[in-house]
């Protein structure tokens, strides 16, 4: 089984494909890269209203960091399409597993609908957003 088979049964997105997946030595511990394309035909949708929309222009691409695989760092790498929405302007197009737009984002846990006992330590409380749990400590803490 390859990891983009995995991947697609673990966190499929819709409108987006898994390509070329890397590995990366650029620091002291070793990383994934995993290059994300979009669907062919697919339209961007505004980040704006949500609607789909046309594409405007692609922007350089950007890392997401991903959930760790053994220990291992994993990135998606993608560029950004822009999109020419009639009601909210030229807008970065809305992307699942990035819910802030930021360079670095941290990518949402899956489908877990709640943090299994034991995970969280005395203090620690998981972070919902949109009915997905995440705890910010297993993706490397905030």
């Amino acid at each position: 089984m390859q990891l983009k088979t995995i991947l697609n049964r673990v966190q499929k997105f819709k409108s987006f494909v898994y390509g070329a997946v890397r590995w990366v030595e650029a620091g002291q511990v070793p990383a994934l890269e995993i290059d994300v394309h979009p669907r062919v035909g697919s339209r961007g949708r505004c980040s704006g209203c949500g609607r789909q929309r046309a594409g405007y222009d692609r922007l350089s691409p950007r890392r997401f960091e991903f959930v760790p695989l053994w220990g291992l760092k994993v990135f998606l790498v993608y560029a950004p399409r822009r999109v020419n929405c009639p009601a909210c302007g030229v807008k970065v197009e809305r992307m699942p597993w990035a819910r802030c737009q930021r360079r670095s984002e941290k990518v949402p846990l899956g489908r877990s609908k709640s943090v299994p006992p034991g995970m969280l330590r005395r203090g620690q409380r998981p972070l919902c957003d949109f009915r997905i749990d995440w705890v910010l400590t297993l993706v490397g803490g905030a």
